[in-house]
């Protein structure tokens, strides 16, 4: 009886000692987990606070790329994880870009699994390398990955409990974050079938407004060609996939006095580019009962701002203004023009009568051209960013997309 009870009791001690360590290990899974999770979260809110704060740097020119760099390590830096500080591991800009079209071919395409924090829903995010005028054009985005200091316990990595006994002395945590800003996504109200090559906005490779400026302040003279021109100005546009034809311009130009189009970025459009320039000079039934040249309809338009699509034939944003509008080409961005005067040589003449505006199209055009004021800085309503060009709209709100 005594050695049975010796074994008995042997053996509740092996068992209750399997039970200690089986609990002790579990307790040491649900510490780490949570305080794992913890971590996490603190390093999430350093990447999200430094991207954001980053991104309203951007503004389309390489003066603001280095204060963007640095407020994204100063953001980092002013959070904590476990009391320990957080620093950037990595710091990028480039472009959000979205689905359907290719980076640029001078930028990094970023691996598309979710893993990297590269991309989402169908969006990728194109590293820009290069800090020039041209490359700051293409950059909306910044990534940040933030850590903790690597002069934090664990070389940057979080102490495990027990992890002697787990075999794993600490574990690696980081988080990442995407934020982006840029021109507004949304087409507002398009009235006008025009649109307008990214290069022909572009000086250089920079904008031709001024981001510090105040809202809706004037910027550059541009005319629309109507006739033949000096230079490629702008295309027709019914805004789909079907060859514009004049009928097609006509029966656009007829509904769009009453509603609008609502486009987004990224769609693609067919062009025409008829005789030199954007030759367009026939006649349109606008009303079923007065017919009018085409170019006497943009006097609806004087004094009122317009939203037009820029547009890119190749994708990129760094592309040249065009030499032929004709094709298909993509939307890249949107931008608005208020419409000073227009000029119809074989129509209405000048409208308003007597505009000073009117010499600046026939400097242009040979039969007529409505001149428009870019409107810099202006919000046509979208306040959200998907990765838009900066065609003279302002920088809006930066928002997380990842």
């Amino acid at each position: 009886m005594r050695v049975r009870r010796r074994t008995e009791r042997g053996a509740i001690l092996i068992w209750s000692t399997f039970a200690v360590v089986m609990l002790a290990m579990l307790l040491a899974v649900v510490v780490n987990v949570g305080h794992l999770a913890t971590v996490r979260g603190e390093l999430q809110n350093a990447a999200d606070a430094a991207a954001l704060a980053s991104a309203r740097e951007l503004s389309g020119r390489a003066a603001g790329l280095g204060t963007a760099d640095g407020l994204a390590d100063a953001q980092a830096a002013a959070h904590l994880s476990d009391q320990h500080s957080v620093e950037t591991s990595d710091v990028r800009f480039g472009n959000w870009v979205p689905p359907g079209r290719p980076c640029d071919p001078q930028d990094v395409q970023m691996p598309l699994d979710r893993r990297g924090g590269y991309s989402t829903d169908g969006y990728r995010f194109c590293e820009v390398t290069g800090n020039d005028e041209a490359s700051a054009f293409r950059i909306n985005a910044v990534y940040v990955k933030a850590e903790r200091s690597d002069q934090a316990p664990g070389g940057g990595s979080v102490p495990m409990l027990f992890g002697g006994l787990l075999r794993r002395m600490s574990a690696p945590v980081m988080s990442s974050a995407i934020a982006v800003t840029g021109g507004p996504c949304g087409s507002g109200c398009i009235n006008v079938p025009m649109v307008v090559g990214v290069g022909c906005l572009t000086d250089g490779g920079g904008l031709t407004c001024d981001p510090a400026q105040g809202q809706d302040q004037p910027g550059p003279l541009y005319a629309f060609g109507l006739s033949s021109t000096q230079v490629r100005t702008a295309g027709w546009s019914v805004f789909s996939q079907v060859n514009p034809s004049q009928t097609a311009i006509c029966d656009y130009l007829q509904q769009s006095r009453n509603s609008c189009t609502a486009i987004d970025v990224g769609t693609q459009v067919d062009l025409i580019d008829i005789g030199q320039g954007n030759k367009f000079d026939g006649q349109c039934n606008l009303d079923k009962q007065t017919t009018r040249k085409t170019c006497d309809w943009f006097a609806d338009y004087v004094g009122q701002n317009i939203e037009v699509p820029i547009i890119s034939k190749s994708g990129s944003l760094g592309e040249e203004c065009p030499s032929t509008y004709n094709g298909t080409a993509q939307i890249v961005g949107f931008a608005t023009f208020h419409v000073l005067a227009v000029y119809c040589k074989t129509g209405n003449g000048c409208t308003p009568r007597d505009s000073p505006w009117c010499a600046e199209c026939q400097a242009v055009a040979s039969e007529s051209c409505f001149i428009t004021q870019l409107v810099c800085n202006h919000l046509n309503g979208d306040n959200h960013s998907t990765g838009c060009a900066w065609t003279g709209t302002s920088p809006l709100r930066p928002v997380l997309v990842r």
